[in-house]
């Protein structure tokens, strides 16, 4: 059981961190650095929804991460037995 709550927890973070790059990738495409017009349409506007998008699931997830245990008793560890 605690191995399986330590792989959740990686996989929390990989995912939180994903997500934190994708928001970094949408802020460069929001603000022109990455990308091109096609078709004479700019797509700044897809940049900063992925941007705001990705922050927001990223905050989420570092909340449920770090914050979460208090929260969800289910994942808290049984109390050792002396």
């Amino acid at each position: 059981m605690a191995d399986l709550l330590v792989r959740e927890s990686h996989a929390m973070i990989v995912l939180t961190l994903v997500f934190a790059g994708l928001s970094a990738l949408g802020a460069l495409i929001g603000l022109g650095k990455v990308g091109h017009p096609m078709h004479g349409q700019l797509i700044n506007s897809y940049g900063w929804a992925l941007c705001i998008n990705a922050a927001a699931i990223a905050a989420y997830l570092a909340f449920r991460q770090f914050a979460g245990e208090e929260l969800d008793p289910s994942r808290r560890p049984p109390p050792a037995r002396h």
